[in-house]
């Protein structure tokens, strides 16, 4: 039988560029094209730059930024996705700093933690977003942050632009060196500084461009967060590809739609919460999609309904990525012509130029196909490790492939599909029991909205299956509905796999990515009794 292992093909040309090196072949060969756009809800007040106007903003304002910096400094960047936060990557880029992309709305804790690992000697920040006093913020937290020196408003970007000297060379930037240390979501713990290359991170986005067919002259909206790794990806994919982003600064579905129908979009992106909402606005109040050609999903498992909605209500292709922030937010993706089981079901094949594999997570070997394992990663996008952290970058790889912490199997083409998370594997009374699969039982219920399955200690079993869920309309008695869902999956699952407890909740922890933070979980349960305890369990 063969073995789950798909080594990209020796012919792929792998060329090495920087961040820099993509907005100035973009400026040279499509200058007039236009580069951004912020996606206001009224399109009057939209600002556009070209490909001509990003880039010599971008080389004023590096230059500005070197007489504050050095090369190899860390420059925070807590904007929300505009065309100012992109500004930000690009004249960073090309000034040789190292941009750390921050969430604006980090609470103090979260922000130090943030910029004190990654050393950060600047922050460009707004006075405020959505209401929450940042810039007092990053006051607030200075003093016990040494390394931080300059705290610059996003008002003043213009006028540090204009003084910098514009004879000043810039320097040369290896595609080698690290571009970004983003920090991952946090859903197990305190967020790690994945330290991605130039070349890491242009490769990816330039392979994702490939799989997604775009074009130069597509207008692509994305409500992805800049300081997210997938909000940087897609950036770097359209600059690539000489295609316009339409950058909108919180996801609002109406809002998209209205976008995407007044810039007569051909593509966007959306995680699986968004499109459903998407699929929701549009159903209640249709707009003009005609020029939709296709839609990029991931973040999250994208389930086979939201797919076959996506084609069917707003007639589009689909196409499925996955990625991690330590792999450049790209690694597999499925083909837009791929035929709708295998786009519904699987996450696609290996990237160009990057190899992927699945073995046993504890001896290291290659699975046959079919038979699950861990999935490895191996290629320039993989990170070059996690910042000051040697400890938690050796665990991180086996034999110089990147350990993904997802289980997965692998079909003779080299299709994955995703059968759970490593740390989401519960082993109770010795047998393992994955939370995904049980979690799809669960969300069949048509009451169910969202589910989270994960294991807690228990001195019987070792640990006990748990299950939290938020049903779509609040239930009179939370007990009896779950009990109800409980008794529905008699028929789907064995004893070993059905929740031992439940508990429902009105919404679920998560993080600013929206990905469900599985240890808040845990932590409630180590408070007072949940609501729905010890309901529905076999």
């Amino acid at each position: 039988m063969p073995i789950a292992l798909r080594l990209a093909s020796p012919t792929t040309a792998l060329t090495e560029t920087t961040i820099g090196d993509i907005v100035r072949r973009a400026a040279t060969e499509a200058p007039d094209t236009v580069a951004l756009v912020d996606g206001v809800a009224e399109p009057a007040e939209r600002v556009r730059w070209t490909y001509a106007e990003l880039l010599a903003r971008a080389e004023a304002l590096a230059r500005g930024l070197l007489a504050d910096f050095a090369p190899g400094d860390r420059l925070a960047v807590a904007l929300p996705t505009t065309p100012e936060s992109l500004l930000c990557t690009y004249a960073a880029a090309l000034a040789g700093l190292v941009v750390v992309p921050v969430n604006p709305l980090l609470r103090p804790g979260e922000l130090a933690h943030v910029l004190g690992q990654s050393g950060a000697a600047g922050i460009v920040c707004g006075d405020a977003h959505r209401d929450y006093d940042l810039a007092g913020v990053v006051a607030e937290v200075r003093g016990a942050l040494p390394a931080l020196r300059t705290q610059l408003p996003v008002a003043d970007l213009d006028a540090r632009a204009a003084a910098g000297d514009p004879r000043r060379a810039l320097p040369v930037v290896s595609p080698h060196d690290v571009a970004q240390i983003v920090y991952t979501s946090g859903t197990t713990g305190a967020p790690k500084g994945a330290c991605l290359s130039h070349h890491g991170m242009t490769h990816a986005a330039r392979a994702g461009a490939r799989r997604f067919a775009i074009q130069a002259g597509d207008v692509y909206v994305n409500p992805l967060p800049t300081f997210h790794v997938g909000g940087q990806g897609v950036a770097f994919s359209l600059a690539d590809s000489h295609a316009t982003n339409v950058m909108v600064r919180t996801f609002d579905p109406g809002l998209v739609l209205d976008v995407i129908e007044s810039e007569h979009a051909t593509l966007m992106v959306g995680v699986p919460t968004m499109l459903g909402a998407l699929l929701d606005e549009q159903a209640a109040r249709p707009r003009d999609l005609s020029s939709l050609r296709a839609v990029s999903s991931g973040g999250a498992v994208v389930r086979a309904d939201l797919v076959r909605r996506v084609r069917t209500e707003m007639g589009a292709s689909v196409t499925v990525v996955f990625g991690q922030t330590e792999c450049c937010g790209f690694a597999t993706q499925t083909h837009l012509d791929d035929p709708p089981e295998v786009i519904e079901a699987t996450l696609g094949t290996g990237l160009d130029g990057i190899d992927v594999r699945v073995v046993d997570p504890t001896t290291g070997a290659v699975m046959e196909t079919g038979v699950d394992g861990e999935l490895e990663v191996r290629g320039p996008n993989v990170m070059l490790g996690y910042h000051e952290q040697p400890d938690a970058t050796a665990a991180a790889f086996h034999d110089g492939w990147l350990r993904t912490g997802d289980l997965m199997t692998m079909d003779d083409r080299g299709y994955l599909r995703i059968t759970g998370r490593l740390k989401d594997m519960i082993v109770t009374g010795g047998v393992n029991v994955y939370a995904a699969e049980v979690e799809a039982a669960i969300a069949g219920d048509p009451a169910v909205a969202e589910v989270a399955v994960f294991g807690v200690a228990d001195e019987h079993w070792g640990e006990r299956v748990v299950a939290a869920v938020r049903f779509v309309d609040p239930p009179a008695d939370e007990s009896a509905a779950l009990a109800r869902v409980g008794a529905g999956l008699v028929d789907r699952l064995a004893p070993h796999k059905r929740p031992k407890q439940w508990l429902a909740v009105d919404a679920m922890p998560v993080t600013p990515y929206g990905k469900v933070q599985k240890f808040r979980l845990r932590e409630r349960l180590a408070g007072p009794r949940p609501r729905g305890e010890g309901a529905g369990g076999t």
